[in-house]
């Protein structure tokens, strides 16, 4: 484990870490680290937990981190500058529980492979520029629990209603997009739901059509 994470860190990350081939969490957020994000990092065998919060770093987010399909259990990259699309590679992280890329310059489309990973009870992309519809795959991930946060982005379309099957999740945020059409009436059966923030769309109709 290497934790050196609320300090005030510099420069970017050394090669040589990636001789340590044992590191089974790398923990590195809260520092003022910059340049790209290496992409050997995806070469550490046991690498269970990365977490780069709130850095510096630029640059797109390396496909080799997604290389680490059957130990990589929570990925936070949010709170950088990080620019270019979210890779479909990121349906191979398949043991993934946390994925939290908010607060970057992410854009393009959120990728429908996204939809495969199914032991993922925490997704956070807000704050981007992300473009396009949600992808219906959004409903395949079951065992989303914390939060499903995708609001500060571009995103168009009307809200699929398979978003209704994640009957486990407690909060719902998908405010200040361009979303148009009605609101799923299903939305009202998710049983564990106690946040729901949809302000700053385009949704219409009535609401008591919507939510009964």
């Amino acid at each position: 484990m290497l934790d050196i994470s609320s300090n005030a860190l510099t420069g970017t990350i050394p090669e040589e870490l990636g001789l340590c081939k044992k590191l089974t969490h790398v923990l590195l957020n809260n520092n003022s680290l910059s340049g790209l994000i290496p992409p050997w990092l995806g070469k550490l065998p046991l690498l269970g937990e990365l977490k780069l919060s709130s850095n510096r770093f630029t640059g797109s987010i390396p496909t080799g981190i997604f290389n680490l399909s059957s130990t990589l259990l929570v990925l936070s990259l949010d709170g950088n500058s990080l620019n270019g699309s979210i890779p479909q590679d990121v349906g191979n992280l398949e043991a993934l529980n946390v994925l939290n890329l908010e607060n970057n310059q992410l854009s393009g489309s959120i990728p429908s492979e996204i939809g495969k990973l199914s032991k993922l009870y925490e997704l956070r992309l807000s704050r981007n520029v992300l473009t396009g519809e949600i992808p219906v795959e959004i409903g395949q991930l079951q065992n989303l629990q914390v939060a499903l946060d995708l609001s500060y982005n571009n995103l168009t379309g009307e809200i699929p209603s398979t978003i209704s099957a994640l009957d486990k999740l407690e909060s719902l945020d998908l405010s200040h997009n361009q979303l148009v059409g009605k609101v799923p009436g299903a939305i009202a059966h998710m049983k564990s739901l106690r946040y729901l923030n949809l302000s700053c769309n385009k949704l219409e109709g009535e609401l008591k059509e919507t939510l009964v």
